[in-house]
This record gives structure tokens, sequence and C-alpha cells, in this order.
């Protein structure tokens, strides 16, 4: 599986439906190919970054869609949990 990121932006009414949005995409990602992981929201930018597994973005494009959650890009990244520190890629 491969790491994804979506990253959105949620403008006035967006933001207040971000529980919604939440539920929805995991809703989605129990029927679809993308594991949904869990969300930062950060809400001075009104941005939120969600985090996927994956076989392809394709995949995660998917579950995004049946969510009816709308995003600005979707890359592949990398997870570097605190504790896994001393293993980050150069």
């Amino acid at each position: 599986m491969t790491a994804f990121l979506v990253e959105r932006y949620l403008s006035g009414s967006g933001a207040d439906d971000l529980a919604g949005l939440i539920a929805r995409l995991r809703t989605e990602s129990r029927l679809g190919s993308a594991i949904y992981l869990g969300s930062i929201y950060v809400p001075v930018d009104e941005a939120c970054l969600c985090r996927f597994e994956a076989v392809d973005a394709e995949s995660v494009a998917v579950v995004n869609d049946r969510a009816r959650a709308r995003y600005s890009r979707l890359v592949e990244c990398q997870w570097l949990p605190a504790d896994k520190a001393s293993e980050a890629p150069e």
C-alpha cells in the first residue's frame, strides 16, 4: 500500500460541515479500495489535509468523489511517525 495526502480548502460553510465530511470519507473508505487514516484541519487557512493508504491515487480519488469531498490536490506522500524520526528519508 502507498500513502497519499489529499489537500482541500473548506471556505465558509464547508468548514461547518467538517464532521459530515469526515463521516462520509469513513463510510466510503470502508466500501472502497482506499483506507482513510485521518485528517488535520488548519482553521486559520480553512485547510483540511486527509491521509489515505491505497494501491494507487485513482482509488483515493474514487473514495473522495463518492464522499462528495472536493479537493485541490492528491499526492503520494511518506508518513514519518515521531518514534521513527531516525528513519526519515534524506
